[in-house]
């Protein structure tokens, strides 16, 4: 399109070799992107300058068709608890603000870490999904209120502390 306007304008030969290279070299910002793949994380890495600790993994395995509302449900009332507010309160928690990080991949997973609903007690699957529905996409904060959701007691995180971003940290 530009080469067929630009060689009707009356222009010397010196101006059309600059102006050529003007009119071919446009496009918006998007035609020169890139796209590269993420293969290191600072997070977990020790050698890192900026080291986020992993804390631990965690998350619930229910059984198949199983309503984890209800599931969880029925062991909060078993242990006494009208809500999971209150259950809060009762367990030892990661105190603070963490990130959080879904874990997506099964070989990420560390199965020692993640509780089959079935099989673990009842303390140990209060606590998790407390964790789990303490966390937002991105942060776990232990000074808010408990989301008690399917969605957020189906994730597997991994926890990192947050810090040492300065020397002092």
């Amino acid at each position: 399109m530009y080469y067929s306007v630009a060689r009707n304008f009356p222009i010397k030969p010196v101006c059309w070799d600059w102006l050529k290279n003007v009119f071919f070299n446009s496009g918006g910002p998007r035609s020169r992107t890139r796209r590269e793949i993420v293969k290191s994380s600072i997070l977990g890495d020790p050698s890192a300058s900026i080291f986020f600790p992993k804390i631990k993994q965690y998350g619930l395995i229910f059984p198949d068709n199983a309503n984890p509302l209800q599931v969880l449900g029925e062991i909060l009332n078993k242990k006494g608890f009208s809500e999971a507010d209150q259950a809060k309160g009762a367990y030892d928690l990661p105190a603070g603000i963490q990130f959080c990080r879904t874990v997506k991949e099964p070989e990420q997973v560390e199965n020692e870490s993640i509780l089959d609903v079935l099989t673990a007690s009842a303390d140990e699957i209060l606590k998790t999904a407390i964790i789990l529905c303490l966390c937002n996409k991105y942060f776990y904060d232990s000074g808010h209120s408990v989301i008690w959701t399917a969605n957020r007691l189906q994730r597997k995180l991994t926890l990192y502390r947050v810090g040492n971003f300065y020397a002092g940290d």
